[in-house]
């Protein structure tokens, strides 16, 4: 499992495989420290020990059954402000591929880049950025995606093959992942308003009334869009409101 993928055009022309790490997050930010990457880079490992999520949880994954990989990217071009287009890119390309493998199921995004089908998650993603003198210098994207996994501690989890029966191959599922990636990153200078369009078309609870914690409190809202910083725009009460990944809690 060591391939180059060949059909696309920058990711995975460097791939870097590992047995084991802490997380794929980590082994980027030391392995592009020493000069080892160049953009598109991967790091794709068979297990993680401290694999993370949102909210600093963590990413808990048997060892040889998923995907779990980092994307090294050096957007320039793209202002700090507007980072959240990179979580629309990475949640649309693995909804997109998801989809493909499962046609009849319900896959929807949960804000701001967990993918879901039903209300059971399978598939997280953590983007972490380096800013330097206004620029957006490291994009480490973090992707978790359960794919053979039979079994989870957590009932609240799913698979690939879980939901199909079937075992799929890790590799052809990466190579599809790094083909939608890139697609929708391209679409970033070009047609930014498409990405949050094609992204509010799969926002799970778009439009529904549901149950938040705010500060430590219940409350209830309907969900209506983002705003263009990417924050989860809320109606509470006919009073729009925004919220950013750590100040909001969906309550199920």
């Amino acid at each position: 499992m060591h391939k180059i993928f060949a059909k696309t055009l920058f990711l995975g022309k460097n791939v870097v495989f590992l047995p084991q790490c802490h997380s794929t997050n980590q082994e980027a930010r030391a392995l592009n420290s020493s000069g080892s990457l160049n953009e598109g880079s991967v790091i794709w490992a068979d297990y993680q020990e401290r694999g993370r999520g949102q909210h600093g949880n963590a990413w808990l994954s048997e060892r040889g059954k998923n995907l779990l990989f980092t994307i090294y990217l050096a957007p320039e071009s793209l202002a700090p402000n507007n980072q959240y287009l990179l979580n629309l890119v990475s949640s649309l390309a693995i909804h997109q591929v998801v989809v493909s493998l499962l046609p009849t199921a319900t896959v929807e995004i949960k804000w701001p880049n967990d993918i879901y089908i039903n209300d059971l998650k399978i598939a997280g993603i953590l983007n972490e950025v380096v800013i330097s003198k206004g620029q957006l210098e490291h994009v480490y994207c973090g992707i978790g995606l359960n794919v053979n996994q039979s079994h989870f501690n957590l009932q609240s989890a799913t698979s690939l093959q879980m939901i199909s029966g079937v075992e799929f191959d890790r590799e052809d599922i990466l190579e599809k992942i790094l083909l939608a990636f890139e697609q929708y990153y391209y679409q970033i200078k070009k047609e930014p308003i498409e990405l949050i369009s094609q992204y509010l078309n799969h926002l799970k609870w778009l439009g529904e009334t549901r149950k938040f914690k705010i500060s430590g409190v219940e409350d209830v809202g309907v969900i209506t869009g983002i705003d263009d910083h990417g924050k989860l725009e809320v109606n509470i009460r006919k009073e729009v409101k925004y919220f950013d990944v750590k100040e909001i809690e969906f309550l199920h």
